[in-house]
């Protein structure tokens, strides 16, 4: 009988720490503002990074890809990351966007790269930085929330 109570006190306590975790932690807030920033060329899209602090980015790389269809699995820590900053990609998953790689001119700086994730129309759906030592990605902008 004893060894039904643990089980039992066990099952509640597992549910209970479920319970107070999904309290807890905090949500990505839904109702942050969606930006419209258009950047029709490459000056614009070099402004932008200067005004965002990449002063000096190089494009190394232009891509024409297909955003998954959900944002399920690793995609939907990036989907979080975007709409932290107000991007709109949730409202374009599965359609096509071009990716802008710009890798650091910066002495010492060369690990460091910045991407903009542009739809067909030239609006900024994503634009993060990474660190290809140590595989972190930021955000390009400061956090709305």
């Amino acid at each position: 009988m004893r060894k039904y109570l643990v089980i039992i006190a066990g099952v509640f306590g597992i549910a209970f720490g479920i319970g107070f975790l999904t309290w807890w932690i905090p949500k990505a807030p839904s109702d942050i503002p969606v930006q419209t920033i258009v950047l029709e060329d490459e000056d614009a899209r070099q402004q932008f990074l200067a005004d965002h602090g990449v002063a000096e980015g190089r494009c190394i790389a232009v891509q024409t890809i297909r955003l998954p269809a959900d944002t399920n699995g690793i995609f939907q820590a990036y989907a979080d990351l975007q709409q932290s900053q107000g991007f709109p990609l949730t409202s374009r998953i599965g359609a096509s966007a071009t990716r802008y790689t710009y890798a650091q001119s910066s002495s010492g700086q060369d690990h460091l790269y910045t991407e903009l994730l542009l739809d067909e129309t030239q609006i900024v759906i994503g634009a993060i930085q990474y660190n290809t030592l140590s595989g972190t990605m930021y955000p390009l902008l400061q956090e709305v929330n």
